[in-house]
């Protein structure tokens, strides 16, 4: 569910009178949640992708040194 579906429920639930409902806000904090999750996440995934690059590099000036000791 995204920010805008979530605005459309809560005008729906408030026309019908339970806009202080706890499930919806229950909902909201779910939301909030998973896209803070998201962020973390990506952050954690672009870490790991320049940990990987940085190995890679590593392993590429190794060859090259030994290839010129070789």
């Amino acid at each position: 569910m995204t920010l805008s579906e979530y605005m459309q429920l809560e005008e729906r639930a408030e026309a019908a009178g339970i806009g202080n409902d706890n499930v919806l806000a229950q909902l909201l904090h779910y939301l909030q949640f998973q896209e803070v999750a998201t962020r973390n996440f990506q952050a954690y995934m672009n870490e790991m992708g320049a940990w990987c690059r940085n190995l890679v590099k590593e392993v590429e000036s190794r060859i090259k040194e030994a290839e010129r000791e070789g």
